[in-house]
């Protein structure tokens, strides 16, 4: 499935972006793409989104790409990683029209730290929760990525029948 903020219409990719501060210290970041809901099913013209499989232990939720990779989150970071770690786990928390996604370990000042969708740095990133949780606010979906169909295809000749050999 894609992670998709309702919000913003814009589902998480793998391309990734460093933000540097004033100071120089970084912060890794992941960028999003625009996407449409209907029916159940996002629709995007992006050929890079973050598609995962979601397993559930112990109400702690891991988030794995086909490729083996990991969603990772340290209370700085927002990344893909090669292996499990303490930092790749995420309790997934029920509210209106999602869920939120809160790192099962990372924190920051002792508060809990949350995926989010910061808009106006284009990114999705980590941070505590503030006041506006739309923001903070996913579902899960899977691509239509099959094209259009059409709806009333060609018939399909029967073959020849074969003759009953005698």
């Amino acid at each position: 499935v894609a992670i998709y903020n309702p919000a913003n219409s814009v589902v998480m990719t793998t391309e990734m972006s460093t933000y540097t501060s004033s100071s120089g210290t970084t912060k890794d970041q992941m960028k999003p793409a625009e996407a449409t809901l209907a029916d159940g099913k996002l629709t995007t013209t992006a050929e890079n989104v973050a598609l995962f499989k979601l397993e559930t232990v112990d109400g702690v939720t891991t988030f794995q790409t086909e490729d083996g990779k990991y969603l990772y989150a340290d209370g700085t970071n927002v990344r893909l990683v090669d292996t499990e770690s303490e930092y790749t786990g995420f309790v997934l928390e029920d509210t209106t029209g999602g869920q939120f996604i809160k790192c099962a370990t990372a924190q920051f000042g002792g508060k809990a730290q949350y995926i989010e969708y910061f808009a106006s740095k284009s990114v999705f990133s980590v941070f505590g929760m503030g006041d506006d949780t739309s923001i903070y606010t996913f579902a899960f979906y899977e691509l239509n990525n099959g094209g259009t169909s059409d709806p009333d295809p060609e018939p399909t000749p029967d073959p020849e029948p074969t003759p009953d050999p005698e």
